[in-house]
């Protein structure tokens, strides 16, 4: 099976996600719905957010046609909620290939 090219538009938004992100700490992409009409995604990310150092689910739009990413709030992970969190739904954008 051949991996599919990954969108221009979700390298740019990961891009600017990764910043955000300890490369060497682990992270999960969720949620992730995307409005073609619109231009507009909405999904969370769950991390270990260094300046808290606590766990949380943060919550983004990312605008496509203009390439803007807005914060738009956090809440907490429980520790039962990390438990369930799958490795293959782990946010990997450090693992790209720059463009």
């Amino acid at each position: 099976m051949v991996d599919e090219p990954i969108p221009a538009w979700r390298a740019a938004r990961d891009r600017k996600v990764a910043v955000m992100l300890d490369p060497h700490a682990p992270a999960w992409l969720l949620n992730e719905q995307v409005d073609a009409e619109a231009g507009r995604v909405q999904f969370d990310i769950v991390h270990r957010w260094p300046l808290t150092g606590e766990w949380e689910r943060r919550h983004f739009t990312y605008e496509i046609d203009v390439d803007v990413l807005h914060f738009r709030g956090a809440s907490p992970v429980s520790p039962a909620e990390l438990a369930r969190l799958k490795d293959e739904a782990r946010f990997r954008a450090h693992e790209h290939e720059p463009l």
